[in-house]
């Protein structure tokens, strides 16, 4: 029940996520990124699971999570137009966000396979 409950939680939060993209300077890609986290946590809240798609978006959002990062972090707060490193400061912990998503669902699986 927990993780079904907590998977639904998080598809909602990425569906969420991905409607407030349409602001965004490069919209079709934030959104492709979030739709793709909350249909695999829908997924995973249906029993359905796929550990090496997590994995492998694990491994791709946390390094586009690193190279993001911006090197003078102004914050995550203000006018993104000004200051790009704060676009690209939200970006990294949405990146952050779907990688431990992703860690939680691999980890879940794999403690199930070991428990059968």
């Amino acid at each position: 029940m927990r993780h079904y409950l907590l998977s639904r939680i998080a598809g909602i939060f990425f569906a969420l996520c991905a409607l407030v993209q349409w602001n965004d300077p490069d919209p079709w890609l934030w959104i492709s990124v979030y739709m793709m986290a909350c249909i695999i946590m829908e997924l995973a809240s249906r029993d359905i699971f796929y550990p090496s798609i997590s994995l492998l978006f694990l491994i791709i959002s946390m390094v586009g999570a690193v190279f993001l990062f911006p090197t003078d972090f102004q914050g995550f707060f203000g006018d993104m137009h000004t200051a790009n490193n704060i676009e690209e400061a939200r970006e990294s912990i949405g990146l952050m966000l779907i990688s431990l998503s992703q860690m939680y669902l691999f980890l879940y699986t794999k403690k199930n396979e070991t428990d059968l």
